[in-house]
C-alpha cells in the first residue's frame, strides 16, 4: 500500500483504511471518582533467575510468568499489550458503555443513542436468529442480476463502499510528493487469506490452511442458503492466480514502487475491466492517482476478465458473506470463528456475545466512545508529562545524530532538520467527528455495520483532492499502541498505552525508561528506518541521502536483514528480516535511545539505590522484557511470520539485546551468552 504508518505492536496501519469514527452531540459526563491502584515496576516473582540471563533473556526475566499465563483458550496471544487492552476493553470501555445504555430515550444522532443502539443490536440474538441471512439477500439478488463484465464492474465498485474486496482496493490518502494534499491510491487487493504465500507455500501448515479453507466456503454458501455447488475450490483457485501476480508483502514496503498516473491512463490499462465504471460507482472522480503497481492492474484485470461470469460473482457473493458473517445468525458466526480464529490463529474458544458485542462497538464506534474514555481516564496533565519524555528522547536522538561514524556532515544537516520538525499527538485528539447522521437501529446488527463501513468510506474517499487535515488521528485514545505517520512527520501516543506497564508514575525511572521511553524511541526511529528514511521533515518522499550515505545506511540494514533471517521461530520456519527489517531497526533504535537518555537523566546525580537486588542499568532492561513478554499459540506464530512486519515478541527480546553492548555490560560482564553479539558483529545504525 501507500507509505505505512508504523505501529509499535501488531500489524501496519494504514491511516487510510482505519480512520477514526466520530463523536457526537449530547455527551454524558463521565466523571471518575476511583482512585488508580499501585501497580508494582517490576514483580521479581515473574523471572526465572535458573536461567542465565546471557542466554535467554526472555526466559530470566519473564519465565514465571510464562508458565504461569498460558493464552486463554479465548485468544490466540497473551502479553502485556493485549492484557492491558483487554482490560481497557472489558473494564473501561465497558464501564462507559454500561453508563450509555442506561439512557434508552437518547436523541438520535447522540452517542449515548449511536453506541447504545449498536451495542444492543448486537445482544439481540433472537432478532438475529429470526432473520437469518435475509439482510444480505437483496444484495445477493444484485449480484444474480449481474449480466456481463461492464454491470460486474460498477457492482465490485458500489459493495467496495460497504467493505467487499475485489482485485484493487481504492482509498485516499496523503500524497507522498506532495504531503500535505490527499489523492487517491490504487492498491491489490482481493485475497481471502490475506497475503500471497498462503497460496504458494507447500508446507503442511499451508496445505492445511488452504483445504480448510475450501471446506469453510463451501460451509458459509450452504448455511448461506445460497445454490452454488462446491465454491470453495473454485474460488481457492482464482485467488490462487490473482496471488501470482501480486507483490509479496516484502516487495510492498518500498514506497518508491508508487507512481502517479492520469486516471484516463489508468482505466486505459485495463481494457477488458471497466475500471471507469468501478471507480464511478465507489463514488470518485479524481484527475491522477498513485498506483501501487502497473504490471498487477494489467494483468489481473484480463485475468479476471477471462474468467467465466458466474465464477466471479461467486466471488463476489463471497467476499460480501466474508464480510458479514459475523452480523449474522449462530450457525455462520460460531463457522467463520472456527476458519478465522481456530484454524487461522489457533484460538481455542470463541469469546462470549457480550464481549464480542464490546469489540464490535469498539470497533466500528471507537472514537464516540474514546471521547469519553479521555475524559474519564486521561488527565490532561499526563501530556506535559509525555511531551517532557518525548523531548528528552528527541534530544537524545540529536546527540547520537552528530557523533554517526557513517554518516556525512551534509546527510547529519538534513536528518537534525527532520528531527527538529517531528510533531506529537499524545493521548487523544483536540477535535472529534460528527457522526450523528448515521442511522443505527436496536434491531439491525448487519444494517447498523454495514452504515457504519459505508460513513468510514465516505469518509476517507471524500478527502480525495482536498488538505490533509493534520489533526487526524489513527487510532482511538483507548488504543494499547502508537505509531509514527511518515506523511505528516509525527509520532503518535494514544491514552491507551500511557498505563502500567509501559509508563507507571509509581515505577523508578529505569523501569519506565525501558518501557514507555523506549517504545517513544522507536515511533521516533521509525522516521529514520528504511522506509521512512525515504521521506523528508515535511512527509514528501525526497531523496536527503547522499549516495555514499545511502549506501552505508542500505549495508547496515542489510546486516540486520541477515541477523533476522538466522532466527529460526519453529523448526524450518525463520523471522523474516526484509520484511520486518523496519521495526527491527525502529526496537533497536528505541532501546538505543531510552538507555542513552536515561543515562543523560542520572548526569550529576547519586547513583540510584538497588531494588529487589539489581542496579538501574539491570531494571532498565528488566523493563523492556516486561513490556515485551508474551505467550503465543503455535498457529497464531505461523501466521504472524508470514504477515506482520513485527518480529515475535520473544526476539524482541533476545535478538535486540543481543545487538546491544550496554546490555551485555549490566548483565554479562564475562562477555558470555548464547545471546551475545560479538562486538565485530554488532550492527550500530542510531
Amino acid at each position: 500500500m501507500a507509505h505505512s504508518t508504523h505501529t509499535v505492536f501488531g500489524g501496519t496501519l494504514f491511516l487510510s483504511l482505519l480512520v477514526g469514527l466520530s463523536a457526537c452531540t449530547n455527551q454524558p459526563k463521565m466523571t471518575d471518582t476511583s482512585a488508580t491502584p499501585k501497580v508494582a515496576a517490576f514483580d521479581v516473582s515473574t523471572m526465572d533467575t535458573t536461567v542465565n540471563p546471557c542466554d535467554d533473556f526472555d526466559r530470566f526475566a519473564n519465565g514465571t510468568w510464562k508458565d504461569r499465563n498460558p493464552v486463554p483458550s479465548t485468544e490466540s496471544r497473551w502479553g502485556a499489550f493485549t492484557i492491558l487492552a483487554k482490560e481497557n476493553l472489558e473494564v473501561k470501555v465497558k464501564g462507559i458503555i454500561d453508563t450509555l445504555l442506561g439512557e434508552p430515550e437518547a436523541p438520535k444522532g447522540s452517542t449515548a443513542q449511536l453506541v447504545g443502539d449498536f451495542f444492543r443490536s448486537y445482544m439481540d440474538t433472537a432478532k438475529i436468529e429470526e432473520l437469518g441471512t435475509t439482510p444480505l439477500q437483496p444484495f445477493m439478488e444484485r449480484i444474480d442480476a449481474v449480466g456481463d463484465m461492464k454491470a460486474y464492474a460498477a457492482l465490485a465498485g458500489e459493495y467496495a463502499r460497504i467493505g467487499a474486496s475485489n482485485f484493487i482496493g481504492l482509498y485516499a490518502d496523503a500524497d507522498m510528493h506532495n504531503s500535505r494534499m490527499n489523492i487517491l491510491y490504487s492498491v491489490q487487493d482481493g485475497l481471502s487469506l490475506g497475503e500471497r504465500s498462503y497460496y504458494e507455500k507447500t508446507d503442511s501448515a499451508m496445505v492445511h490452511i488452504r483445504a480448510e479453507f475450501v471446506q469453510h466456503v463451501d460451509k458459509l454458501f450452504s448455511l448461506a442458503g445460497l445454490p452454488e455447488k462446491e465454491p470453495g475450490k473454485a474460488i481457492l483457485d482464482l485467488e490462487t492466480g490473482l496471488a501470482k501476480l501480486q507483490l509479496t508483502n516484502v516487495e510492498r514496503r518500498d514506497p518508491d514502487i508508487f507512481t502517479k498516473i492520469p486516471v484516463a491512463d489508468y482505466v486505459k490499462l485495463a481494457p477488458e475491466f471497466d475500471l471507469a465504471g468501478l471507480l464511478k460507482a465507489v463514488q470518485v472522480a479524481p484527475d491522477t492517482l498513485l498506483l501501487e503497481n502497473r504490471a498487477y492492474v494489467q494483468k489481473a484485470s484480463a485475468y479476471l476478465a477471462a474468467q467465466p461470469l458466474p465464477l466471479l460473482k461467486t466471488w463476489m457473493k463471497w467476499q460480501l458473506l466474508d464480510t458479514y458473517a459475523n452480523t449474522l445468525n449462530k450457525t455462520i458466526a460460531d463457522e467463520n470463528f472456527r476458519f478465522r480464529g481456530t484454524v487461522m490463529s489457533g484460538t481455542k474458544e470463541q469469546k462470549t456475545r457480550e464481549l464480542r458485542a464490546l469489540r464490535a462497538t469498539d470497533n466500528l464506534l471507537g472514537e464516540p466512545v474514546g471521547k469519553l474514555y479521555a475524559e474519564k481516564f486521561f488527565p490532561p496533565s499526563s501530556r506535559k508529562k509525555v511531551e517532557d519524555m518525548i523531548e528528552n528522547v528527541r534530544a537524545v536522538y540529536g546527540e547520537h545524530i552528530k557523533t554517526l561514524a557513517w554518516m556525512s556532515a551534509a546527510t547529519k544537516e538534513k536528518a537534525l532538520e527532520k528531527l527538529a520538525a517531528f510533531t506529537t499527538k499524545i493521548g487523544y485528539p483536540d477535535t472529534w467527528k460528527d457522526y450523528s447522521m448515521v442511522d443505527i437501529r436496536p434491531d439491525a446488527l448487519l444494517r447498523n455495520t454495514m452504515n457504519l463501513i459505508e460513513w468510514r468510506s465516505n469518509d476517507n474517499l471524500q478527502r480525495v483532492g482536498k488538505p490533509v487535515d493534520p489533526k487526524e488521528w489513527g487510532m482511538t485514545p483507548q488504543t494499547v499502541n502508537a505509531y509514527y505517520n511518515p506523511s505528516l512527520n509525527e509520532v503518535v501516543f494514544p491514552a491507551g498505552i500511557l498505563q502500567p506497564p509501559f509508563f507507571n508514575p509509581d515505577a523508578d525511572d529505569a523501569i519506565n525508561y525501558g518501557g514507555i521511553i523506549a517504545v517513544i524511541g522507536h515511533e521516533l526511529t521509525h522516521g529514520f528506518d528504511d522506509q521512512g528514511a525515504k521521506f523528508d521533515g515535511q512527509g514528501n518522499l525526497v531523496n536527503w541521502w547522499t549516495d555514499a550515505d545511502k549506501a552505508n545506511f542500505d549495508s547496515l540494514a542489510q546486516r540486520m536483514i541477515a541477523y533476522y533471517d538466522a532466527l529460526e521461530v519453529e523448526p524450518g520456519v525463520h523471522v523474516k528480516g526484509a520484511l520486518t527489517v523496519g521495526e527491527n531497526i525502529a526496537d533497536l533504535g528505541g532501546v538505543t535511545l531510552a538507555y542513552g537518555a536515561l543515562v543523560r537523566s542520572l548526569q550529576g546525580k547519586p547513583e540510584p539505590a538497588k531494588i529487589d537486588g539489581y542496579n538501574w542499568k539491570q531494571r532498565f532492561f528488566l523493563g523492556w522484557a516486561q513490556v515485551w513478554r508474551a505467550n503465543i499459540t503455535d498457529a497464531a506464530r505461523r501466521r504472524l511470520v508470514e504477515v506482520d512486519p513485527h518480529s515475535p515478541a520473544h526476539f524482541r527480546i533476545n535478538a535486540v539485546l543481543g545487538q546491544f553492548k550496554p546490555f551485555e555490560q549490566a548483565w554479562c560482564p564475562d562477555g558470555k551468552g548464547a545471546m551475545l553479539v560479538p562486538d565485530s558483529e554488532r550492527v550500530v545504525i542510531w
